[in-house]
């Protein structure tokens, strides 16, 4: 991925923050509770109190390691709740990483395969992430033959998902990874909660605010 730090002093920021395109300009945590209060208007008048929105991509280890040691326990302790994961496609390599999730969602195949490619990129970021890639690891892990999983990276029904995924996180102007967007009003992640360890205490705290609020 492409970081577009100019400066040696950034790389503080980066350790905090995450994986990032661009340095963070707002304040950490302005109310001093852990997330950002966005300011984005309408474009969430409709969202959902329960909405979690989870950006990411699959070769940030900050993304790994917030997963593997959060957020994969909390979702499966919350079944009711709409978390959705969106992978950011801020380049072309990042464009394939998140055709390969969907890919994964359409053939039913996750979440098992999400595991396996973030296990392989965490293991060895720097190897071939292109469409056999991933079609050899589908096959490997989750008993779909690489001419089916080619079929549905390269289907209509992906390409319909990853250009939802690509306005969405243009529309919240996400920038770095991990992040969520709770109920399309509040963000979290690791700068505003002050560690990835803190973000999901943040955001229970978020939902339980919003199941508390009474009905218009």
């Amino acid at each position: 991925m492409h970081w577009k730090f100019g400066a040696v002093a950034a790389l503080a920021s980066i350790l905090l923050t995450g994986c990032v395109s661009n340095p963070p300009s707002q304040p950490q945590s302005p109310n001093g509770d852990g997330f950002r209060v966005l300011s984005i208007g309408d474009k969430t008048e409709n969202a959902n109190d329960r909405d979690v929105i989870v950006y990411f991509f699959y070769s940030c280890p900050y993304c790994y390691d917030f997963h593997t040691n959060q957020l994969k326990t909390w979702i499966a302790s919350r079944p009711n709740a709409n978390i959705v994961q969106i992978p950011v496609t801020w380049n072309e390599s990042l464009g394939v990483m998140a055709r390969a999730y969907y890919a994964g969602e359409v053939a039913n195949i996750n979440p098992s395969f999400h595991e396996a490619v973030y296990s392989s990129l965490h293991q060895n970021p720097t190897q071939d992430q292109s469409e056999s890639f991933f079609a050899v690891l589908a096959e490997s892990c989750c008993n779909i033959s690489r001419t089916r999983f080619v079929e549905v990276f390269r289907s209509s029904e992906v390409e319909r998902r990853w250009a939802a995924s690509d306005a969405n996180w243009k529309m919240f102007n996400v920038s770095a990874v991990p992040e969520v967007i709770v109920s399309g009003r509040y963000l979290v992640d690791p700068n505003t909660a002050g560690s990835s360890e803190n973000m999901i205490p943040v955001i229970e705290k978020l939902l339980e605010n919003q199941r508390s609020r009474p009905v218009d």
